[in-house]
């Protein structure tokens, strides 16, 4: 029984550790994209399936976000990219990733 104890505690070691590392993670992302200044608006377009890198790239050409890829990376993370709604949203300039 001491056995299966010891395996269990270290089983919860290791979820925890893992929820640890992604919570960093997303405070890395976001210490990235933070600025100093979050000024303007901007306006944008998201078509009917349309992948989550061209959303990534209009998000970076409208200075939504800086990195096209750490938003990727962080959708493919939280399973968002198959999770984008087409519309028209209303967004400010120099967001973190997560706040998009």
């Amino acid at each position: 029984m001491l056995h299966f104890e010891v395996q269990l505690l270290k089983s919860a070691a290791i979820v925890a550790l893992a929820v640890a590392v992604a919570l960093a993670g997303r405070a890395v992302f976001d210490a990235v994209q933070r600025t100093a200044v979050a000024t303007g608006t901007v306006t944008i377009q998201v078509l009917r399936n349309e992948p989550s890198s061209r959303i990534a790239a209009a998000l970076v050409r409208a200075r939504v976000i800086r990195s096209a890829t750490a938003f990727s990376v962080l959708a493919r993370l939280q399973l968002a990219s198959r999770q984008f709604h087409a519309g028209t949203y209303h967004l400010t300039r120099h967001m973190t990733i997560s706040r998009v």
